[in-house]
């Protein structure tokens, strides 16, 4: 089963993936860790540090919730996204996710918490996944960057309202028990 998760920053996302990944064993792939790599090969200055040495000290998730540099890491994935997108187009790295995805034992849960863009949203559909919207009340996107926007209602099967983690955690495994 493949689970694809959309939504803005900070809308719980990640908290859904977490949960499916440490309770029920699923596989967590990222259509942005192409995007990650190339930005650590660039290794540009964030504020005063190298963004190597951020990463390693925070990570990438808690790079990107940090209160002095989420913005401009985020500024810059979007940058680098746009530029590979207008460069070579999408095809590399929905190549890439369909090669990870082979590559796995048949059976293997996966869930991808990063779907922002229509082709990764018909990627998935081809795939036969289960998307899955993510909101929260205090939602805002960043900016209106095309990773920014909504995608169609024809490709969400279901929508979490996430008032609360442990709510949200509830909505997941009542989701999961209708799905298996």
């Amino acid at each position: 089963m493949i689970i694809g998760l959309h939504g803005h920053r900070h809308s719980g996302r990640h908290i859904v993936a977490t949960h499916l990944v440490e309770e029920h064993g699923f596989v967590r792939l990222s259509f942005a860790d192409p995007l990650y790599r190339l930005a650590l090969t660039a290794d540009p200055h964030i504020g005063d540090q190298k963004l190597s040495e951020l990463v390693d000290v925070h990570g990438w998730r808690g790079l990107k919730q940090h209160p002095e540099h989420s913005v401009e890491v985020t500024l810059l994935l979007q940058k680098l996204g746009e530029q590979v997108r207008e460069t070579f187009g999408p095809e590399p790295i929905l190549r890439r996710m369909e090669k990870t995805i082979a590559s796995l034992p048949p059976g293997t849960d996966v869930v991808i918490p990063d779907v922002r863009l229509l082709n990764e949203a018909w990627f998935l559909y081809k795939e036969r996944a289960y998307m899955v919207r993510v909101v929260r009340d205090s939602d805002a996107k960043l900016n209106d960057d095309i990773t920014e926007q909504p995608l169609p209602e024809q490709f969400i099967h279901r929508t979490f309202n996430n008032i609360g983690e442990q709510d949200l955690r509830m909505q997941i495994d009542r989701m999961l028990i209708h799905l298996k």
